[in-house]
């Protein structure tokens, strides 16, 4: 099998979800997601996010089928025992089928593969746009703290500079509602002053049950 790689932005994924399962106390998925990030990294399994790169789905299916040959081989080599090669080759038909068709049930609003080949006519402004990120990965060798160390080194972006705006215009909205709020209970409490002419009808009325 070729050894196939994964893209930069798919690591920085891996490693926020990996984060958010550590302080989450999901420690078993955090576990996992460590192990891919680490191999992929000691392996030099990672690419640009625009490099090019071809990977079709006769391709994933032809990954897919050799990993469930791989892990029959784990069970088979646990009993020392091997079953008809015939009887083998059906159940990793049916598996690499499953798996592929599982893990694309949770693969949302994406129908094509990001790097399969243009298809004559195909309108490819179609296809969802994978923007390389500028972060630097390092392995922190460090006992503490996560393996993987991510360092942002963009500037702010048009999103972040429209979020900063929106702030800022709430808080001056705060502000407003915060004058309108002391006008209109100073107003409040002119309206409610006790005129002393009346002060002793006001009384008689609040002692009457």
């Amino acid at each position: 099998m070729n050894k196939r790689t994964i893209s930069k932005n798919l690591l920085m994924r891996l490693t926020a979800q990996a984060d958010e399962a550590e302080i989450y106390g999901h420690s078993k998925i955090a576990s996992e997601l460590t192990n891919q990030i680490v191999k992929c990294a000691d392996e030099n399994l990672v690419r640009g996010s625009n490099e090019p790169y071809k990977y079709t789905r006769e391709d994933l299916m032809d990954d897919i089928r050799k990993l469930v040959w791989s892990s029959g081989l784990r069970v088979f080599d646990y009993y020392e025992h091997l079953p008809d090669a015939r009887d083998i080759n059906d159940i990793v038909d049916e598996l690499t089928e499953s798996v592929v068709g599982s893990f694309e049930s949770i693969v949302k609003g994406v129908d094509v593969g990001h790097y399969e080949p243009g298809v004559l006519g195909e309108d490819k402004s179609m296809r969802p746009e994978h923007s390389e990120v500028n972060w630097d990965i390092s392995l922190d060798t460090g006992e503490e703290g996560h393996p993987v160390v991510v360092e942002d080194n963009d500037e702010i972006d048009e999103t972040d500079e429209d979020l900063h705006n929106i702030v800022e215009d709430e808080e001056e909205e705060n502000k407003e509602a915060g004058k309108k709020s002391k006008t209109y209970g100073k107003d409040e409490a002119d309206d409610n002053d006790i005129d002393p002419t009346n002060a002793g009808q006001m009384a008689h009325v609040s002692a009457t049950p």
